[in-house]
């Protein structure tokens, strides 16, 4: 992968990130000697503060691709502990930051991720792959940062809604897009039908918010048998009725997912016996972290990663999902969305703890 820098001399010269990059990364090799770039290799952790330190008084080694910038920077490199999404993100960092992760031969740069002045860089690896990380600053921005890396599986995962990425918009929400990969982005070309984009909403971090009007349509529906599914998101109806997250759309049968009143969610699938189930999960009208998994012989709740309720319950076929926010263009959301994570399988406890823990140290959840 290539790489533009600065050299103590006027001249640009290429950085080339070879597959094993631990010898590679010496500050010698960052531009020339007197190179004060923070070069470390931050090994496989995993955390909400891999790596901390400041930028302040480091070399300007590196010029990013994805915006401008003549600030100092720090690099490190770092292994995937196993396979999987995984996601950088400069959270807690004091600065205009931008982030740029090395991957293979691929350059993924992020300079402010939806709303926010940090920075959110994405990437699939494999087990034992190794990445360069490069933490820089917008224009002359310098400070104290904050590199924060977690991993999420992608075995499974069928929609990837995140309020800091895949919008392009700084008003309305007219796409947005999938992170999973499979294209099921949510839509909807009727400016006046349009959610709105809410910056700063929960943890510094945006939401997508739904006033009562509002909806949104995937490209392609929702259908996982066996499941587990992610919402972090607040009520905002202060009246005891319900608000749909996830419904139905065009001939799909009334599936739905929705906070039935302040303190309840409720779920309706076709396909399951009991067809509709009923679980309380306490104050909806704070942000949380809402979960529903079903083995195909129980459906179990949790909220911020805690089980709320179990039942035994069957499935003759797939949670048939098609919208976002209404139920057959009608009864609209009143609610904030900050993410949304359908698996179509059903976790194992080790990676639904995983997947809650990224959500809960992200948004600051208890």
């Amino acid at each position: 992968m290539h790489r533009h820098l600065r050299a103590a001399v006027s001249m640009s010269i290429t950085l080339v990130f070879t597959p094993a990059l631990t010898a590679c990364l010496q500050p010698e090799q960052l531009g020339g000697t007197e190179q004060s770039t923070n070069v470390g290799d931050l090994g496989s952790a995993l955390g909400f503060d891999v790596a901390t330190g400041t930028t302040t008084g480091l070399s300007n080694d590196t010029m990013p691709l994805c915006t401008s910038s003549n600030a100092p920077d720090a690099t490190y490199t770092w292994t995937a502990p196993s396979a999987g999404a995984y996601i950088f993100t400069t959270l807690g960092s004091t600065f205009d930051t931008v982030l740029e992760v090395f991957q293979r031969e691929d350059l993924h740069c992020n300079d402010d991720s939806n709303g926010t002045l940090q920075s959110t860089v994405n990437v699939r690896l494999a087990a034992g792959e190794r990445v360069g990380i490069v933490i820089d600053g917008f224009s002359t921005a310098n400070g104290n940062y904050q590199l924060n890396i977690a991993r999420i599986s992608t075995d499974g995962l069928q929609l990837w809604l995140r309020g800091d990425a895949g919008i392009t918009t700084s008003s309305r929400v007219g796409v947005w897009a999938d992170q999973s990969g499979n294209g099921r982005n949510a839509v909807m070309s009727v400016a006046t039908r349009q959610p709105f984009f809410a910056p700063g909403t929960i943890a510094g971090w945006p939401t997508v918010r739904f006033t009562g009007a509002e909806s949104m349509t995937f490209a392609s529906e929702v259908a996982p048998t066996g499941y587990t599914i992610f919402i972090v998101g607040r009520n905002t109806n202060s009246a005891e009725t319900f608000s749909i997250i996830l419904g139905p759309s065009g001939n799909l049968p009334n599936n739905q997912l929705r906070w039935d009143n302040g303190t309840q969610a409720l779920f309706v699938d076709t396909a399951a016996s009991p067809l509709i189930t009923t679980s309380t999960i306490g104050n909806t009208r704070v942000f949380h972290a809402l979960a529903v998994r079903h083995d195909g012989l129980m459906q179990s709740v949790y909220r911020d990663g805690n089980l709320v309720s179990s039942i035994t319950s069957s499935l003759s076929g797939p949670w048939r999902l098609g919208s976002l926010g209404s139920f057959y263009s009608d009864a609209f959301l009143h609610g904030d969305i900050a993410e949304i994570l359908v698996y179509a399988r059903p976790l194992a406890e080790a990676e639904r703890l995983e997947v809650n823990d990224y959500l809960r140290n992200k948004y600051h959840l208890p």
